[in-house]
């Protein structure tokens, strides 16, 4: 049997050991990312970072991959394509279109659109518009227009509202996209507590070429995902990992395991992802030029985790287990008397807490309706009782309206 189905500890502990600790922190040189457009165009550092397949598109790609949900520039796209991570992420949503606007000024300025992959996505957590091939049609083409491009390498449904969209008249319409040149391949994003079931469920489609879905360290022993995954992997789609922090930052300054080998938790948990074989690839919200720098030298490293940061990731994920939401908010809503969007809400308490991004994590919760985050008359310890996991739900849901106000 494959070491890729066993539990977390025999995940990880497939490793070498005795490797010497990588360098991190800043390069030298930096480059001035204010200038970076005047720089021309040269050849991403790419070598240095390990390409995967991605899957069975016959895609290579570096293992490290850009997201763009958050504030950024020209300039710092610039940046990270020439320390070779070429292959972005963006969806219509991000920004009210503003992430797909900027990746487009950056493509018509360098004239570098070959040489770079790009995910883009459609139809957030909006199961009318999933549902509707047309109009998914439609979404694409305006992302094109943002893009200034006329294809995309991966078309997305967000963040998939379980498989009810994946319809013969759907891939009807992903057939005709492919031909007519506009997406080259198709597949979907999911963070949902139903990801194993939407995974094993792609794999028998035959028609979904790629996923982008939440995968973490806390989450390596869960066997029921792992058989989705190897089920996803046996099928050729690409994998690619989201949410790979998994609120790590709390134990930042915490675990010498890692400060010895020259690792910080960010680099740590991104490792722990790629132990994992069956991911071709993983995003990461970079937003400056040290978390690029960082990532980056933690992605060119050969080396893997050794035993005691091993140790140290599977104690810290068993500890603070009953801190961590999966996304199965179809279990604990059962508790609450009225519809509360709970995994909405506890995904923007993570980038508040987690990421430290206070600004995306309130803007996003302003973006939902009033009716739907309001907590008053509400009782929310039904939704504490229907967490298998033991959360408090209900002191992570007040806290998150306490907080996400602003």
């Amino acid at each position: 049997m494959s070491d890729r189905r066993l539990p977390r500890r025999r995940i990880l502990a497939s490793v070498i050991t005795g490797a010497s600790a990588m360098a991190l922190g800043p390069t030298a040189g930096r480059v001035v990312i204010a200038s970076a457009l005047a720089s021309g165009s040269p050849e991403p550092q790419a070598a240095g970072i390990p390409q995967n397949a991605l899957g069975k598109t016959g895609l290579k790609v570096p293992r490290l991959m850009q997201g763009t949900s958050m504030d950024f520039g020209v300039g710092l796209l610039r940046y990270t394509y020439e320390q070779g991570v070429t292959f972005w992420d963006t969806a219509d949503s991000y920004g009210n279109g503003n992430s797909e606007r900027i990746i487009g000024t950056f493509l018509e300025r360098s004239g570098l659109r070959k040489k770079i992959t790009i995910i883009t996505k459609a139809g957030m957590d909006d199961l009318e518009v999933q549902c509707d091939p047309k109009t998914l049609s439609r979404e694409l083409q305006k992302s094109l227009e943002r893009l200034r491009t006329d294809y995309v390498d991966l078309f997305f449904l967000h963040n998939a509202v379980g498989m009810d969209p994946f319809t013969a008249e759907l891939r009807a319409t992903v057939d005709q996209l492919k031909k007519s040149g506009k997406i080259r391949f198709f597949g979907f994003s999911t963070h949902a507590g139903t990801l194993a079931d939407q995974l094993t469920r792609a794999a028998r489609l035959g028609w979904v070429d790629a996923i982008l879905f939440r995968y973490n360290f806390r989450l390596c022993g869960d066997d029921q995902l792992n058989r989705a995954i190897d089920a996803a992997k046996s099928a050729g789609i690409g994998l690619m990992a989201m949410k790979t922090q998994a609120s790590a930052v709390s134990f930042q300054g915490k675990v010498d395991a890692f400060r010895t080998k020259g690792y910080t938790s960010h680099q740590a948990v991104l490792k722990a992802v790629w132990n994992d074989q069956r991911i071709d690839a993983a995003v990461s919200e970079m937003s400056n030029v040290q978390q690029i720098d960082q990532n980056v030298a933690a992605a060119r490293d050969p080396t893997r985790l050794g035993a005691a940061q091993i140790e140290e990731l599977e104690r810290y994920a068993a500890e603070t287990s009953h801190l961590y939401c999966r996304g199965c908010d179809d279990l604990c809503r059962r508790g609450l008397n009225r519809p509360v969007p709970v995994g909405d809400l506890l995904r923007f308490l993570m980038y508040h807490d987690a990421y430290g991004d206070e600004a995306r994590a309130r803007r996003l919760y302003a973006e939902l309706p009033p009716e739907q985050v309001s907590l008053e008359g509400l009782d929310l310890s039904g939704a504490s009782k229907e967490c298998p996991f033991g959360l408090d739900v209900a002191g992570l849901l007040t806290r998150a309206s306490r907080v996400l106000k602003g």
